[in-house]
C-alpha cells in the first residue's frame, strides 16, 4: 500500500473542535501554509464524506506558484452523500478526484458526479458495511499513487490508527484547551493494556508561529 502520512491539528487536550464542532481555524496562519506546502509534496490527499460534509473543502495546495502540485483529491465515501454541489465535485475537472464508495450508493448519484468528471470507484464494503480502507488503498496503489496524506476527522482517524495503517503522524498543536467536551482527535477503540497501543516514535518538533508541529513515525 502507498506510504500513509496522517495529519491532524488539534488543541493541547488533543481535541480537534469545541463541543459544537467549531473548527475553523483552530490553528494559525504559518500552520495552515505549512499544511498546504505539505499537500503539494504527496501524490495524492484522502479525507472522509463526513468533513466535506462539514467544511466542504478543497483539499488543494494554495500557494503560489505551486497550484500545480495540487494532490489527486481521494474521498471514502459509503453511500455517496457528497453534495452535487460541493466544491470538490464543481472542481473535478481541474483537479483529479477519486471516490470511492459501496455496492449501497445511488447507481444515479454515480452518473451525476462522474458527468462532471469525478472518478467513481465501486468497492467492497468492510463487516461494518463502510468503505474497505485496506481494499481502497490497494486499489490506490494500483493507480500509480505512492503517498498520501489522510486530513479527516475523529472517525475515520481512529480507522487508521486502529488498522495499524500509519507511517507518519503529524500533529499541529494549537495551544488552546478545549476540555473534555471537546471533539476527540482519535475515538475509542478498546486498547485495554499499554502493549496494545499503536506504539510511534517522535522525529521532531517544528515551531511554526504559534503552533508546534510534532512528528511521529510508526514503530516496527
Amino acid at each position: 500500500v502507498p506510504y500513509i502520512t496522517l495529519k491532524m491539528a488539534m488543541s493541547i487536550d488533543s481535541r480537534i473542535a469545541t463541543k459544537t464542532y467549531d473548527s475553523q481555524w483552530i490553528t494559525g496562519e504559518e500552520a495552515r501554509h505549512s499544511s498546504h506546502f505539505l499537500r503539494s509534496k504527496h501524490d495524492a490527499i484522502l479525507t472522509g464524506v463526513g468533513t466535506v460534509l462539514a467544511d466542504n473543502p478543497l483539499l488543494n495546495t494554495r500557494i503560489s506558484g505551486l497550484e500545480n502540485r495540487s494532490p489527486t483529491r481521494i474521498i471514502l465515501d459509503t453511500k455517496l452523500r457528497i453534495p452535487i454541489d460541493a466544491q470538490i465535485v464543481s472542481t473535478a475537472t481541474k483537479h483529479r478526484t477519486i471516490i470511492f464508495t459501496t455496492v449501497a450508493a445511488e447507481e444515479t448519484k454515480k452518473k451525476q458526479l462522474k458527468s462532471r468528471g469525478v472518478q467513481i470507484v465501486t468497492i467492497n464494503g468492510d463487516k461494518s458495511g463502510r468503505v474497505s480502507l485496506i481494499e481502497a488503498l490497494i486499489r490506490i496503489a494500483d493507480r500509480g499513487i505512492n503517498s498520501i496524506l489522510v486530513e479527516c476527522g475523529g472517525t475515520l482517524c481512529t480507522e487508521f490508527v486502529k488498522s495499524n495503517l500509519i507511517d507518519e503522524f503529524l500533529v499541529y498543536r494549537a495551544p488552546i484547551v478545549l476540555g473534555g467536551d471537546g471533539i476527540a482527535a482519535v475515538k475509542g477503540f478498546g486498547v485495554s493494556d499499554l502493549c496494545g497501543a499503536p506504539n510511534f516514535k517522535q522525529t521532531g518538533i517544528t515551531r511554526l508561529g504559534a503552533d508546534p508541529l510534532e512528528s511521529y513515525k510508526r514503530q516496527i
